[in-house]
């Protein structure tokens, strides 16, 4: 992937650094009746990832849909929390 126009100015470095902060993260919510909800997500790019991205004509994945694991993967996750 080779930097075109406006982002051209930017070395490899520099793209990985401004989007190696996009972060994701595991969100795992014990519910009520002993299992467990588990949403992978991806901080909202900012202004300045979303031209970067944009630009790179790249697109990031679409927020996975949750996923719900039993009260044994529970136990496991979470130490039966």
């Amino acid at each position: 992937m080779r930097p075109t126009g406006a982002v051209r100015s930017l070395t490899a470095q520099d793209v990985l650094d401004k989007l190696g902060t996009i972060v994701m993260i595991d969100v795992r919510i014990p519910t009520d009746d002993g299992r467990i909800l588990e949403m992978r997500r991806y901080s909202q790019p900012e202004l300045e990832h979303r031209i970067l991205l944009a630009k790179l004509k790249v697109d990031l994945p679409k927020q996975p849909p949750p996923k719900i694991y039993s009260r044994q993967l529970n136990d496991r996750f979470c130490g039966g929390n």
